[in-house]
């Protein structure tokens, strides 16, 4: 998908429009600049959002995880979110009988 293109000058006529619509729906925008290198503007949920992608596949033994579990999921034997928080409830709930 092409990534919504619009020129500086473009950008400073409606700047505060442009982030607003940026921050809200998510989609970046490329802001082309005479001559320097374009840059893309952002919200900061998808900044966060890439960063955090970049950290958990910043190791080979991260990215190998993060593939067999991509791998199981697509055939099904993914752990849904609900049973890891019943599972983490039973876990607390005897922890407190424990103490």
């Amino acid at each position: 998908m092409a990534m919504p293109t619009i020129s500086l000058a473009d950008a400073k006529l409606s700047l505060d429009e442009l982030l607003d619509r940026v921050a809200m729906d998510g989609t970046p925008l490329k802001v082309l600049r005479d001559g320097s290198p374009p840059v893309a503007v952002m919200s900061l949920d998808h900044y966060y959002s890439i960063d955090e992608t970049a950290f958990l596949l910043s190791t080979p033994a991260n990215e190998e995880s993060m593939r067999r579990a991509l791998e199981q999921d697509r055939r099904g034997e993914g752990i849904s979110f609900d049973s890891i928080e019943e599972a983490f409830a039973a876990v607390m709930k005897t922890a407190r009988k424990a103490s």
